[in-house]
């Protein structure tokens, strides 16, 4: 037995095929009145067989094939589409080894065999028995991490908010573009000199970066969203005002 996942399953040798069991249910719902007194015979799919059916597969087709049950599950834990070899013992429990770690929060590993293993094959097989199919999505990642902005935001002294709103500023000022002057020095001020600045905007200009940066601003900030969204009105209002001008 190999451990390839949760559940141990037999190494597949040249000879494996799988056999499948139909059951009496299936064939007495087709309306057969005969069905239930019918011997229902075992379908055995030879290893040939079922490598040629899974030659024309793609990687999530194969997945999905062996979600059906669990004798093929253990059957496509082994198939590598476009690998025409088989692989070691060491090489079938690394691939299931990085799937696992794709799969995980870490969204990755590190695969440090011996030299002349075969990682480079290892690696191969790896690509193309996930080619085409998707990560699960690690569930709330989002909402994670703003809950862990909050209450990073609210453990933080005022000396150390006030160096962390100095901190975003200067990042978001280096990475306008240039023709956004009005972000320089102040929105409000800005608005006096560019024509029709309020107008366009259709409603009172945000408080530029200059208030934001005031201490009796910051103080009122009570919230890492708050703080957001006042930092993101600035250049929303300058995008608003040059796309229309």
């Amino acid at each position: 037995l190999e451990d390839l996942g949760a559940v141990p399953r037999p190494a597949p040798d040249e000879n494996m095929g799988f056999t499948f069991h139909p059951r009496r249910g299936a064939a007495a719902a087709s309306g057969d009145a005969r069905a239930e007194d019918t011997e229902v015979a075992p379908v055995t799919l030879d290893a040939h067989v079922l490598d040629n059916l899974t030659g024309w597969l793609r990687a999530n087709e194969i997945a999905a094939l062996g979600c059906t049950c669990s004798g093929l599950a253990a059957v496509v834990a082994h198939t590598y589409p476009g690998i025409k070899l088989r692989l070691y013992p060491h090489q079938r429990a690394s691939v299931a080894f990085l799937q696992r770690g794709e799969a995980s929060s870490r969204r990755g590993g590190i695969l440090a065999d011996e030299p002349g293993t075969g990682k480079t094959v290892t690696l191969l097989a790896l690509i193309c028995k996930t080619a085409g199919a998707w990560t699960a999505r690690q569930p709330d990642a989002a909402e994670r991490r703003r809950v862990n902005a909050e209450a990073k935001w609210a453990g933080l002294a005022f000396l150390y908010r006030r160096e962390l709103v100095y901190s975003i500023l200067k990042q978001v000022r280096t990475s306008c573009p240039r023709e956004y002057a009005l972000l320089g020095r102040g929105v409000r001020r800005a608005a006096a000199v560019l024509p029709q600045y309020a107008e366009t905007l259709g409603r009172a200009p945000p408080i530029d970066f200059d208030e934001i940066s005031h201490d009796a601003q910051i103080s009122t900030l009570a919230t890492r969203a708050g703080l957001d969204a006042a930092v993101r009105a600035v250049p929303d209002a300058a995008r608003a005002y040059w796309s229309s001008a």
